[in-house]
């Protein structure tokens, strides 16, 4: 396989499926098709992209055809009991510009979506194997490979998520009918002829512009990434699909065009990293809200109020940090009703919501933390509260879903002679891949989190 295609095919596969995977909704909130999973089997496929043709790559591509295999029986019978396509059961974040929906459009599109890593996988493991599957020529299989994960499963995917969120938009729906009719009759083509081929790039590029334009006039999130990777997204497919109409021309009536190579350079990396990629992530990014709280669960570790003791529990990352912020008491009665009422965390660029509007034993809390353009929503669960004449604050636990697992607390003191000061006390340790990943880099994120709390408490006006 040429190295150009091999890594288009592994961004498909490694990024642009399993983020994708992870935008399919079903009514439980839950992501029907093996999302998780996914990566486990893509990453030996990956792999085999790059070895000779044989029994070993074969053999690593087997149990990425197995997960595609399995992704499309379960979208045959979601769609078979008709909970493929219905409403997202997950809440959007405030402002992200985008209405719900759901047809039958947004069905057959998801539907599609969902088959085409499948026709993928057999072209993969055809080419792998040195096998002309059908007749076809390795490079043309290699390019399928390639196709059916960007112009089938992203193409196909982004036209659901329109069609699902701009309800009524005419464009919409149109996009969501003509990208699945549009990859039929481009497979059909395969084994009809090259017209029928032309007649499907016709059409699969009206829907694909079609969904470019009711993107850009329908979804405007409020994420200011989102809104750059998709219109990044849209505006690639013009040049990218007026080159694969060109193609798809010269096949059918030998009208001059680009050599297979060049095609891969130019149409297949654009719609792979310019509107794959950038339209799942700004998808993903314009979609992504704050987690059910009252759907979370239990607490994370069992040393509940360990950060009010002298003796923090061992096996975590320990920190204790405590910042002066000002003198008098009217600076402390301000900073504490900023502590108690999510002020502080919101007036230093964390998004928080929560099921009441001041902590209290038993309040959830979601707080959306940023690294880069992304976003990750933190759930979390008030343990206990302090309001006295020299103390005010609260402690909240990590629940199950938090990249870490302990507990943390802020508070405010003051001092006999009015100082007043900012406690941040935490114990944590890592439970997902990224921040374990992060290791020692946590507690210095940590410490500079707390002093970005402070400095914002020291900037609170108090009249």
């Amino acid at each position: 396989m040429a190295p150009l295609v091999a890594v288009l095919v592994g961004v498909g596969m490694l990024a642009v499926v399993p983020l994708g995977l992870r935008l399919v909704v079903g009514d439980d909130s839950r992501p029907r098709p093996p999302a998780r999973w996914w990566t486990v089997a893509a990453v030996p496929a990956a792999v085999a992209l790059w070895l000779p043709r044989g029994p070993l790559a074969v053999l690593l591509c087997t149990g990425y055809l197995v997960a595609a295999v399995t992704l499309a029986v379960r979208a045959a019978g979601a769609a078979a009991s008709g909970a493929l396509g219905r409403a997202d059961a997950r809440r959007e974040a405030p402002g992200t510009g985008v209405r719900r929906g759901g047809t039958w459009s947004v069905r057959l599109a998801l539907l599609t979506a969902l088959v085409s890593p499948l026709v993928a996988a057999g072209a993969l493991l055809a080419e792998r194997g040195g096998y002309r599957l059908l007749g076809f020529p390795l490079p043309v299989l290699a390019l399928t490979v390639a196709h059916f994960h960007f112009a089938g499963f992203a193409a196909a995917l982004v036209a659901a998520l329109l069609c699902r969120r701009a309800t009524g938009s005419r464009s919409a729906r149109a996009a969501a009918l003509c990208v699945p009719a549009g990859i039929g009759l481009v497979f059909l083509g395969f084994f009809v002829g090259d017209e029928v081929g032309f007649a499907g790039a016709v059409v699969l590029t009206s829907g694909m512009w079609l969904a470019a334009w009711a993107t850009w006039r329908e979804v405007r999130p409020s994420d200011p990434a989102a809104r750059v990777l998709l219109r990044m997204s849209t505006a690639v497919l013009v040049p990218t699909m007026l080159l694969a109409l060109d193609w798809a021309a010269g096949e059918a009536f030998g009208v001059p065009r680009l050599s297979l190579p060049w095609m891969a350079a130019t149409h297949g990396t654009g719609n792979a990293l310019g509107f794959g990629l950038c339209g799942i992530l700004g998808w993903r990014l314009a979609t992504a809200g704050p987690p059910d709280l009252a759907a979370l669960r239990r607490l994370s570790y069992p040393e509940v109020g360990a950060t009010a003791t002298d003796r923090m529990p061992a096996g975590y990352h320990h920190l204790r940090y405590r910042s002066r912020i000002g003198r008098g008491g009217a600076l402390f009665r301000a900073a504490g009703e900023a502590v108690l009422t999510w002020q502080m965390h919101r007036r230093s660029g964390v998004p928080v919501v929560a099921t009441a509007p001041r902590a209290a034993r038993g309040v959830r809390l979601a707080c959306g933390l940023r690294a880069g353009p992304l976003q990750v929503w933190v759930p979390c669960e008030v343990v206990a509260t302090v309001a006295d004449g020299a103390h005010t604050g609260f402690t909240y636990g990590m629940l199950a879903g938090h990249p870490e697992c302990g507990e943390e607390s802020f508070v405010v003191n003051m001092d006999d002679d009015g100082t007043v000061w900012l406690a941040v006390t935490a114990f944590s340790r890592p439970v997902v891949w990224y921040t374990r990943l992060a290791g020692p880099l946590v507690p210095v994120l940590q410490r500079r989190y707390a002093a970005r709390l402070a400095t914002t408490l020291r900037r609170l006006p108090v009249g």
